[in-house]
């Protein structure tokens, strides 16, 4: 900001999260009968984005969210 750069955030963002749902995007093109879908998460970016695409192309698909273990 001190530089009159653009702040980006990496997670919290309408933009990052509807970027991030391109992945879902493809993830139907791919396989159009997805049933299930595992994402890791972070800061919650990704995990939106694609559950978000993918309960507007495939409701019945679920999406389950995963990091992990000892994180």
């Amino acid at each position: 900001a001190e530089r009159g750069l653009a702040v980006i955030p990496p997670f919290d963002d309408d933009r990052i999260i509807a970027g991030q749902g391109t992945i879902g995007l493809e993830i139907v093109e791919d396989r159009p009968d997805v049933a299930l879908v595992l994402v890791p998460v972070g800061g919650g970016g990704m995990s939106s984005g694609v559950a978000t695409a993918l309960h507007h192309l495939v409701p019945a698909a679920k999406v389950i969210a995963v990091e992990p273990e000892g994180r």
